[in-house]
């Protein structure tokens, strides 16, 4: 479950994209997420999101951005 979910825009309205920290399971993460809705996971460093945790990243900025 992520907790302490914070984004902030990277760019401008013209080249989108957004920086995303929050927890999961006791873990701190900085993520980037694209314009293209892909994720690059910045901390922990090389980490790959499973698919659970990136679905839930998704409907989150679905929620918080695009609304």
């Amino acid at each position: 479950m992520i907790q302490h979910f914070k984004f902030k825009p990277l760019y401008n309205a013209q080249l989108p994209g957004w920086q995303l920290n929050f927890y999961n399971a006791r873990t701190y993460y900085e993520v980037i997420y694209n314009a293209d809705g892909s994720l690059t996971c910045i901390t922990p460093t090389n980490a790959v999101l499973d698919e659970q945790l990136a679905q839930e990243i998704q409907a989150l900025m679905a929620f918080h951005v695009y609304d």
